[in-house]
This record gives structure tokens, C-alpha cells and sequence, in this order.
């Protein structure tokens, strides 16, 4: 049983959902590329604060930091869905190794995600030792709040040691 999810791709262990798909996992080396133009919710327009300024001439909406460092212009050929130039004044912030971040309907976990697998055998080993998540002080605060249990590498780590300590 794998304990973590891993990336539908490489295999590598996952720390990117897309959200709409919940099994659509991704490790960081292939959610993205320095190639990628990244998803449009992500792209800035340098005339942006004009569009909200009531017709006033407001300052350019320009990145900051270094050009192609911290951010780069979007720019795509006709070839690959519409022509989109650095004259249309569309920009990307770039992550730290100079990739657009992916769409705004990914999540992001540091410590990966927990399959369901495993989270359902840390429901099943509660039962058999007659442990009750309802009762415990994190999980309730979760299932107060959201209906259910999140779970997180706090709330996965302390049943994994009441789990441990009583199957000893």
C-alpha cells in the first residue's frame, strides 16, 4: 500500500493537485517547465490598473524583479492556440527555478498528499484498537468545522503513534 500519492507521469511522490480532478497528481519537476507559458489566470497585463482607474492615466501594472529571473513575458505562436506577444503585455511570475506557476486550481502540499488508501487504513487500525477520531482533540476540530477529517501531516502523525503505541 502506498502511503503517499505519486505523480500520474513519473511516478515521483506528488506535492500538486489539480483540484477539478482529484486524481490528477503531479510532482513539482513535472507540473511545470521553463517552456510552459502557464495558465492565464496566472498572466498580469501591464495595463491593468488603467482598466480600473475610471479613465484616469494610472502607472503601468509592471513585474518587478529581474526579466526572465522573477518574471518573463508571455509570448506564444500562432502555431499553439493564438499569437500572443510581449506587445500585448502579458507577464508571469516564475517560481525559483524560472517556470510559470501552474493554474490557480492546483494545490500545493511541501509533504505531499496521503492516498485514501492509507488514510482508510488509519480509520480501520483506529477501529480495531477501539480509538475513536470523533473523540480526538485534531480531528474533531475538523470535522466540527468541515464535516470531515483533513488530513494532515499533524493529525496523520499523531494517529500513526497512537496506532503504533498500542499495537505494542
Amino acid at each position: 500500500m502506498n502511503k503517499k500519492e505519486s505523480c500520474i507521469i513519473c511516478g515521483k511522490e506528488a506535492v500538486w493537485i489539480y483540484m477539478p480532478q482529484e486524481d490528477s497528481y503531479y510532482c513539482d519537476d513535472c507540473i511545470s517547465n521553463k517552456d510552459d507559458i502557464g495558465c492565464s489566470c496566472n498572466w498580469e497585463n501591464v495595463n491593468d490598473n488603467r482598466l480600473y482607474s475610471d479613465g484616469k492615466d494610472m502607472t503601468d501594472h509592471l513585474p518587478e524583479g529581474i526579466e526572465n529571473i522573477n518574471w518573463r513575458w508571455v509570448e506564444q505562436p500562432e502555431s499553439h492556440g493564438g499569437k500572443i506577444s510581449k506587445e500585448d503585455g502579458y507577464w508571469i511570475t516564475l517560481d525559483n527555478r524560472q517556470r510559470p506557476y501552474p493554474c490557480c486550481e492546483y494545490e500545493y502540499s511541501e509533504n505531499g498528499f496521503y492516498t485514501f488508501e492509507y488514510r482508510k487504513y488509519l480509520e480501520d487500525e483506529c477501529d480495531i484498537i477501539g480509538y475513536d477520531l470523533n473523540d480526538d482533540e485534531l480531528c474533531k476540530k475538523d470535522i466540527e468545522k468541515y464535516g470531515h477529517i483533513i488530513w494532515t501531516d499533524d493529525i496523520i502523525e499523531r494517529i500513526e503513534k497512537i496506532i503504533n503505541e498500542n499495537n505494542n
